[in-house]
């Protein structure tokens, strides 16, 4: 089931702390974030004083800017689920930089996943384990034929084949947000080669423009993985250790 909503971004206490229907549930948050501006001074003084240090070493003021408003977000959404202010959400990073929250001496209670790319972010909060979510614009010069080698398994490779050149940089935004999904989930990110992963959409040409937004079995065992309905020229995947969960997804918006 998908739910598919807008929230004020101060309505968020009641909605973290809704009744579940089932106990395997994950909340995807979308945000436009030049929508936040207004907030910017507020959702900064949630960050603490090394984090604010490091985004101010970004060259670009709107990658300032936008890092800034995504990760002040971030807080504030994650304390309505702990019910607890911002500041003192206990967000915490692995030895291969994952964020999870930390409780009870450390032990994860809810599994954690962000991305950002451009002026739009977004947030996986997970009741039913370990997940990653990534987005990322077709339009980056990443995805032309040129990151082919480094990034597409072999059966990729002969899949892309299959695929319209004006398709192309579509499919291949998508297979590395749908590859970028696994990996963060799974908790690897890029000390694993991407190539070694076999997670390109399955009906090539048919549909490089028009995926199927459903739950999938990800080729690598154990996973479910998802592709996430996004407003061009943005593309977005999820993936989740074991069985598909309960799927919330919910822009958040700055004012009604």
């Amino acid at each position: 089931m998908v739910v598919a909503s807008r929230l004020d971004f101060d309505d968020l206490p009641w909605f973290a702390a809704r009744p579940r229907a089932a106990a395997a549930w994950l909340d995807i948050y979308r945000l436009e974030l030049e929508s936040f501006a207004g907030r910017l001074r507020e959702l900064a003084a949630l960050l603490a004083a090394s984090e604010r240090d490091g985004i101010r070493r970004l060259r670009s003021p709107d990658d300032r800017r936008r890092t800034t408003i995504a990760r002040g977000a971030a807080l504030h959404i994650l304390g309505a689920y702990l019910r607890v202010p911002a500041e003192a959400v206990p967000l915490r990073r692995d030895r291969r930089g994952r964020p999870y929250l930390a409780v009870n001496g450390g032990a994860p209670c809810l599994h954690v996943s962000t991305a950002r790319a451009g002026a739009v972010s977004a947030l996986a909060v997970s009741g039913a384990g370990p997940v990653g979510i990534d987005v990322e614009t077709v339009a980056d010069r990443r995805f032309s034929e040129r990151v082919v080698p480094v990034m597409l398994s072999t059966p990729e490779r002969a899949a892309l084949s299959d695929v319209a050149r004006r398709q192309r940089p579509n499919w291949l935004a998508r297979t590395w947000v749908r590859k970028e999904a696994l990996l963060k989930a799974d908790g690897s990110g890029l000390s694993l080669d991407p190539a070694t992963i076999d997670a390109a959409p399955v009906a090539c040409s048919a549909s490089a423009e028009e995926p199927a937004f459903a739950w999938e079995a990800a080729r690598v065992p154990g996973w479910s993985l998802r592709e996430m309905a996004m407003a061009e020229p943005w593309v977005g995947a999820v993936a989740v250790c074991g069985a598909p969960p309960v799927l919330t997804t919910t822009e958040l918006v700055a004012d009604r």
